[in-house]
């Protein structure tokens, strides 16, 4: 009987075994559009620019500045009360989602946001300092903090079968 017993449970794990790298490339891609998701959310809004250069890769970072989806005005400042403010969110979204169809178990997803200003300086970290009225200083951090918090709570099993 016990023979029995450990024969079952040897393919049990066997088959969690085999399931687990798929299950964990699951979690590893929910986890990262959880944390895009809250930074994009999470960056003031002027020009856009910031909010849509939110961009992921696989294996390789690059950074480059790209144009926002749905430019504003130089100086309008949405600051959230206007519903075009969320314009950028879906499509920047969406641009993940599509890296996200090419993910392997195994691969290494990078989450980048290279903004320029126009005089060269690395725009996001001036607004993670404080340099905008609209989002505390370190932002970012408050945003993955919160992100990883939010994905750690949700109920999720990689041994199920």
């Amino acid at each position: 009987m016990v023979g029995n017993d450990l024969h079952w449970l040897a393919r049990r794990l066997q088959r969690v075994a085999d399931r687990l790298p798929e299950r964990m490339a699951v979690g590893q891609r929910t986890l990262a559009l959880t944390i895009l998701e809250a930074e994009i959310e999470a960056t003031p809004v002027d020009t856009a620019r910031a909010r849509s250069n939110w961009q992921m890769f696989l294996d390789t970072p690059v950074f480059e500045d790209i144009d926002p989806y749905v430019p504003y005005p130089e100086y309008s400042q949405a600051n959230g009360a206007a519903a075009d403010e969320q314009a950028n969110v879906e499509p920047t979204l969406q641009a993940a989602r599509a890296v996200l169809t090419a993910h392997q178990p195994g691969q290494t997803i990078y989450i980048v946001n290279a903004v320029q200003s126009k005089r060269g300086y690395h725009y996001l970290s001036a607004l993670n300092y404080g340099h905008s009225r609209q989002a505390p200083s370190f932002f970012i951090q408050l945003a993955l903090a919160t992100a990883v918090a939010t994905y750690l709570l949700t109920p999720t099993s990689l041994l199920e079968d």
